[in-house]
């Protein structure tokens, strides 16, 4: 992911991880993958329920999350990084 930056790559990592620390790599996969095209508009709904999500989740992962939504590198680099989870 060349659009943001390393602080991200680590987070999309870490994401990557959580996933298939919990088993969901398939379900994401699909997820990720059927809802490419509407990836923006996830992330904007990401920031239109903020307030709701912040009682539960902190700011800056929501913040994270909406952005990292809205770039489709970042989406296409999160599919990558599951993908390569599989092979290793």
């Amino acid at each position: 992911m060349t659009s943001r930056g390393v602080e991200d790559e680590a987070y999309l990592n870490h994401i990557a991880d959580t996933i298939c620390q919990y088993g969901l790599r398939g379900t994401v996969l699909v997820g990720l993958e059927a809802g490419k095209p509407l990836s923006f508009i996830i992330g904007q709904l990401v920031w239109i329920f903020q307030p709701i999500m912040s009682l539960v989740i902190g700011a800056d992962v929501i913040k994270k999350t909406a952005l990292l939504l809205e770039d489709e590198k970042a989406v296409d680099h999160l599919i990558d990084l599951l993908e390569s989870k599989n092979k290793a």
